[in-house]
């Protein structure tokens, strides 16, 4: 069975490596283009390619003291009318308490004569502009003249990062395909550095320390649906500074600056960051002796704690391992971030007598953690574990609507960080809650007049907490307008009612009648009838030919479609949709299809199941056509024959 992994290697290099001669590499000169690189028109595994990179360079020189400089010469060449939008070029760079300038850009256009001969164009500097992006970010933009089908650029630049402990080194990958792709390291002596690397191709080529990576016949790196943080997937080298060599007064001495994730837990234990939250336990007595009886058992203490945080404090909508705010301020304002709320129900439950800790997390769209080293920076988010009889309950109170045993979608990311004096560990989230879309449908087609639907429909799980969003709005035409998309355009709603919109433990139920504008004429021979009236899958979510990145549905999904139909006087079943199974590669997903009738109805029940809840890409077609075919089986319909008297 194929699966999807995800790959990482971490080397330390404490010297300086002799220059490893990468192979195939082609001329990099500037301004020097190849006849092959001339003749290019499209991209042999990418045929869909607007443009292409003929090779993407670059290396890095670490001078502990000073800046470090990244140096990078790329080249693209156009190969079709959609292509020359890569010549307008935008150079993000981080100057937030300067840490980061660009320098020495340089950038022309490339095109040939009718004999051949080339013609150069520069970017002036004059056309270089430095544009702030917000209060953190600028960046460097250009755009290259007389750009066409067949015209190669290139430019270069240096970045200077004062980010000497962390930073993100080289991306093979970009948003085209990548003909070649290479990156070095220069380190003195002095300096040692971590180097971690993230990417399937890389670890296999590179299982031994170097300091010269290249790839070749690298996939366009393309931000698709579906997927929280696409650069999980990239192949990519992070620097983390690991220790250097100093000097005093004529003596050497190496300056170790390896920590550990038990050192890390015992740091943020004791930083004000939390102290200031976990060592109020005045304030919480107060507040627990409100909240709680005193005899509850341990489980419903958990619950009526989660469920008061969570009413108490609106979520700011920052995702952040640190406070920002002392608690007495929070508590005022209401409003917190991530870090805030959920340290706050740490300091409660733990006032209640039970145990419990932070977890550090990363959310699905901040990316995934490197556990094999320790580094803050790759967590966003905290929550609070609590341990009930042997059991770990993970509570994050920053989402009204999620209950108190379903974590929200974001921190679906498998595992965290407990941080606990005595035992610092690695533990695995819970899992995602059973979630499930229910439709039933009664539909009386007596008096084809006056033809009446009954629909009910039920949400549980994560699909539950999206529509309670919807719905919990005093808004009627809003709420209307939400429904109405699953109906035909000419369809009505009336008699809506909401069961159980507050009651966040219980399924969302909705219950409605529809009415056609138009009703079906009685004196009609034959009648077609499409029976889904209600129909959450109008069309293929999976629209790509092609995918080169795992789809990430981050939770089981199961979605179900009962229908009751009663003939109407007058008319026989000419023809009904025969029944179908469909069955994805691996037990990934399944789809039943049953119609039958009897006694005057006609009964449909449909069941959608993806088992799994990442996909990966190579099943993509398989799953892209699971959808069509369930898509083309809900176009169908019942045909009504009008029997003879």
């Amino acid at each position: 069975m194929r699966t999807l992994k995800s790959f990482f290697l971490l080397f330390l290099l404490a010297f300086y490596l002799g220059s490893v001669q990468a192979q195939n590499a082609p001329n990099t000169k500037w301004g020097k283009v190849t006849p092959e690189e001339w003749k290019m028109t499209r991209c042999t595994y990418d045929t869909s390619a607007n443009a292409v990179v003929l090779f993407d360079k670059g290396d890095i020189q670490f001078n502990y003291g000073r800046a470090i400089s990244i140096n990078r010469h790329k080249r693209i060449k156009i190969l079709s009318t959609k292509g020359v939008d890569e010549a307008n070029v935008s150079i993000p760079f981080y100057f937030f308490d300067n840490l980061e300038k660009i320098t020495d850009v340089d950038a022309q256009t490339i095109n040939v004569d009718g004999s051949g001969k080339p013609i150069i164009q520069k970017v002036e500097n004059s056309q270089v502009f430095e544009n702030k992006v917000n209060d953190k970010w600028k960046e460097k933009s250009f755009s290259f003249p007389s750009v066409k089908v067949g015209t190669i650029i290139e430019f270069r630049y240096t970045t200077l990062s004062q980010s000497y402990r962390f930073l993100d080194g080289w991306v093979f990958q970009n948003n085209l395909p990548t003909l070649y792709s290479e990156f070095k390291a220069a380190i003195p002596e002095h300096v040692s550095y971590h180097f971690l690397i993230n990417g399937a191709r890389l670890l296999q080529k590179y299982r031994e320390a170097t300091n010269t990576w290249s790839l070749t016949n690298l996939p366009a790196l393309r931000k698709e649906p579906y997927v929280n943080h696409y650069m999980d997937y990239a192949e990519k080298i992070q620097f983390q500074l690991a220790g250097y060599t100093k000097i005093d007064n004529g003596h050497s001495s190496y300056e170790d600056l390896t920590t550990s994730w038990e050192k890390l837990a015992q740091e943020r234990l004791e930083d004000e960051n939390f102290t200031r939250y976990l060592n109020r336990h005045g304030l919480a007595k107060d507040i627990v002796g409100k909240v709680l009886i005193g005899n509850e058992p341990d489980l419903e203490k958990m619950k009526k704690l989660y469920y008061y945080v969570q009413q108490t404090l609106r979520w700011n909508g920052k995702y952040l391992w640190f406070t920002q705010n002392p608690l007495p301020n929070v508590l005022e304002s209401g409003e917190a971030n991530s870090a805030e709320i959920n340290l706050f129900l740490t300091l409660l439950l733990r006032q209640s007598g039970l145990e419990a800790h932070p977890v550090m997390i990363s959310t699905r769209q901040h990316g995934k953690v490197f556990r094999n080293y320790p580094f803050m920076e790759q967590f966003n988010h905290l929550l609070a574990n609590v341990q009930i009889q042997g059991k770990d309950y993970q509570l994050d109170a920053i989402d009204r609507y999620c209950p108190f045993d379903q974590l929200s979608e974001e921190d679906l990311v498998g595992f965290g960080y407990l941080l606990d004096k005595k035992a610092p560990r690695w533990i695995e989230n819970m899992k995602p809650t059973d979630t499930r879309q229910a439709v039933f449908i009664e539909a009386d087609l007596s008096n084809l007049n006056q033809p009446q639907y009954k629909v009910n429909l039920r949400y549980s799980g994560y699909l539950a907490v999206n529509e309670r969003k919807i719905f919990d709005n005093p808004k009627k035409e809003h709420l209307l307008k939400h429904l109405s998309r699953l109906h035909p355009a000419d369809y009505q709603i009336d008699n809506l009612e909401i069961i159980d919109v507050t009651n966040i433990e219980n399924p969302l139920v909705l219950t409605y009648t529809l009415s056609a504008a138009e009703p079906d004429d009685a004196k009609k021979d034959f009648l077609y009838i499409n029976p889904l009236v209600v129909n959450h899958l109008k069309e293929n979510p999976y629209k790509n030919e092609s995918r080169f990145l795992p789809v990430e549905l981050g939770y089981p999904q199961n979605s179900t479609l009962t229908i009751s139909l009663k003939i109407p006087e007058g008319y026989e079943v000419q023809e009904l949709p025969t029944g179908k199974r469909l069955a994805m590669p691996a037990q990934m997903g399944e789809f039943t299809y049953m119609a039958n009738q009897a006694n005057g109805l006609v009964q449909i029940r449909t069941s959608i199941v993806v088992k799994q809840p990442t996909i990966p890409s190579e099943y993509y077609l398989d799953l892209r056509e699971f959808y069509t075919q369930i898509i083309s089986k809900y176009s169908e319909q019942i045909v009504l024959k009008k029997t003879a008297r």
